[in-house]
């Protein structure tokens, strides 16, 4: 059980200096070879901040609703796939087949249309092009769960079978607040969400994978001039911000009718920023993005950089000097 620590987890501190010297001679030589540590997010900012999503760490990803939640995650998610890392995702939310929409739309060439895709009326000229980004897309090492009625012990079981099947390197779940715990007796909600998240950190250090556990945001930041979240805006449990190692707030500007920076006039339209609220013995910050929400794409865009010195396009995340563990070959399916 992961709440039963064992004798074989107790170690002397000359030990755990060993492991420590380890990690820190695989951070140098991975360091000098430009890579990181962890799986890449695709956004070689975020990754230079993070160093990547690391096994053991629980990564909180937080917004209100309409933030973009689940196509960041996605998008996480595609990125570490391309690179040869398999991925589980548990979308209770949204059916696996609204998921499988959007990883074939960020396959779409531009022009494609989402629009004529998705009420069914793309053109015949269009037809060879979907075919073609349903066949990338399906090559992409992603396990999908939609059961939508599931709780912890379902989502600890199945991963720990995925990891053994399927070599698994990040966990995904979507979300939090629609997770069951395993105590049916657990009458208060806040309790049931403290264990849940309790559960999600023991699960990443049991398996040693990072696990992106998306929360949602309580509506105190509606209420304020200032609609950019705080910590203190996670939901319902402050254990949530206590179990996480890294929380990731999300923030659309436009959504609440700023579509400028009111100081410098910088274009905040369909802008995406990411706010590293904590960051557990690393450094804090924001990461800009610009969405296209209907090919669910993000692309690297800081509104407060001069255009000319800003690329409007990630790398090719198969290109990306990353620790990979395996490449996927395009022309093969994985599974």
């Amino acid at each position: 059980q992961l709440n039963k620590p064992t004798a074989i987890s107790i170690v002397s501190a000359s030990e755990a200096i060993d492991k420590a010297i380890d990690n820190f001679s695989s951070r140098v030589k991975l360091a000098k070879q430009n890579k990181i540590e962890g799986v890449t997010s695709g956004n070689a900012e975020l990754d230079k901040l993070t160093n990547g999503f690391k096994g053991s760490k629980l990564y909180v990803i937080a917004g209100r609703p309409g933030m973009g939640k689940t196509s960041r995650a996605l998008g996480y998610a595609r990125a570490a796939a391309l690179n040869g890392d398999p991925v589980a995702v548990f979308t209770l939310e949204m059916p696996d087949y609204e998921l499988a929409d959007k990883l074939i739309m960020a396959e779409f060439h531009e022009s494609v249309s989402v629009d004529l895709y998705l009420s069914g009326k793309s053109p015949d000229s269009d037809i060879e092009k979907i075919t073609s980004a349903a066949a990338m897309a399906k090559k992409l090492p992603i396990i999908i769960d939609p059961n939508p009625t599931v709780n912890i012990r379902y989502i600890k079981a199945t991963s720990r079978k995925l990891k053994r099947t399927k070599k698994i390197k990040m966990i995904v779940i979507d979300y939090l607040q629609l997770v069951s715990s395993d105590d049916e007796r657990s009458k208060v909600r806040e309790q049931e969400v403290a264990k849940i998240s309790r559960s999600c950190k023991l699960m990443a250090k049991e398996l040693d994978l990072p696990v992106l556990l998306l929360c949602q945001l309580n509506r105190n930041v509606e209420g304020r001039s200032n609609r950019e979240p705080m910590l203190s805006d996670l939901r319902e449990s402050g254990a949530i911000e206590q179990d996480a190692d890294l929380v990731f707030l999300y923030y659309r500007p436009a959504y609440y009718g700023i579509t400028s920076d009111e100081n410098s006039g910088a274009d905040l339209t369909d802008t995406l920023i990411t706010i590293i609220a904590k960051h557990r013995g690393g450094a804090l910050g924001k990461v800009f993005e610009r969405h296209d929400k209907a090919m669910n794409r993000f692309t690297r865009y800081n509104p407060f950089e001069p255009i000319e010195s800003a690329s409007n396009q990630f790398p090719d995340v198969r290109n990306m000097p990353v620790n990979n563990h395996y490449e996927v070959e395009r022309n093969e399916t994985p599974f």
